[in-house]
């Protein structure tokens, strides 16, 4: 597919996120990176993507019983998560914003966060991840793929560009 030419938007948040990756390239680049689209498992289901060396490794969704209470989803997800990936580098996770936003996705981020424990913490705004799903024709919105390509935006902001967009 080769490299893709991204229109990033404008604003604050987006110029916040690209100072951070500056500061942060080397251990984007070389670390260990877990990149999250949230969610509390009840309407849909948390994605995650997982990178190593800027190389995308993985990437899937953690199906949780939606019957569960919030309580419950929250921590088999957060168990799937500290089990899969005990030693990471870098959090990445969509930015969430706005009075219309449900409680239980705010209880989601906030129980990644407070069990990935990492050294640097990263939040991509949804139009910096959008910008980069317009860049690529076959982008279908799913929980999993969305993860990807908040973790392939800091990717792509860090300066790799091709390399997981292959198998995309």
């Amino acid at each position: 597919m080769g490299d893709v030419k991204v229109t990033w938007p404008n604003g604050k948040t987006h110029a916040k996120l690209v100072n951070q990756v500056r500061r942060n390239k080397k251990i984007i680049t070389e670390g260990k990176v877990l990149a999250i689209d949230p969610a509390s498992g009840k309407t849909s289901c948390p994605g995650y993507s997982y990178w190593v060396g800027g190389e995308l490794q993985e990437f899937g969704d953690i199906k949780v019983d939606s019957k569960y209470t919030i309580q419950k989803r929250l921590a088999e997800i957060v168990d799937v998560l500290v089990d899969s990936f005990p030693d990471v580098d870098v959090l990445v996770i969509e930015q969430i914003r706005g009075r219309s936003v449900q409680p239980s996705l705010f209880w989601s981020i906030g129980a990644v966060m407070s069990h990935i424990r990492t050294p640097v913490f990263l939040e991509v705004p949804l139009w910096t991840w959008k910008a980069m799903a317009k860049s690529i024709p076959q982008y279908k919105k799913a929980d999993d793929l969305d993860a990807v390509l908040i973790g392939g935006s800091v990717m792509h902001l860090a300066g790799l560009t091709s390399n997981w967009l292959e198998g995309y």
